[in-house]
């Protein structure tokens, strides 16, 4: 299930919070608040004022001459995380290797390069 823009919430001191309506962590659908950085809210906000979002799907895609779509699915962030890699010059292979749990998979590692403990890791990652 896509996050909504209600879901979303702008805290007075530049942090945020998101619900989480359902997840592979969270079947029961009653939602988990989890916190959103300054950094990251200042990105969300940002692309929420770009791309004209008020309510529903939060993440969509853009059309070309810049045309908001609708909701992205699991496929399309595959798709565009495979597509930044090539502009980025990775090879064919190791383009291939990236999915749409990279991110995941890489805030793990640098909690652990910064000293993280894994209960921690594994709190923040679900």
């Amino acid at each position: 299930m896509a996050l909504l823009r209600e879901d979303l919430e702008f805290e007075s001191d530049d942090f945020g919070t998101v619900t989480i309506a359902r997840s592979k962590a969270e079947h029961e659908g009653e939602g988990t608040i989890a916190a959103v950085t300054p950094d990251s809210m200042r990105h969300l906000r940002a692309w929420i004022d770009a791309a004209g979002v008020e309510a529903g799907p939060l993440f969509r895609g853009v059309l070309k001459g810049s045309r908001v779509a609708g909701a992205l699915d699991a496929g399309d962030v595959a798709r565009i995380f495979k597509a930044m890699a090539a502009k980025a010059g990775l090879t064919a292979e190791e383009a291939a290797r990236i999915s749409g749990h990279s991110t995941r998979i890489g805030a793990s590692q640098d909690m652990v390069r910064y000293g993280a403990e894994l209960p921690a890791i594994m709190q923040v990652g679900r």
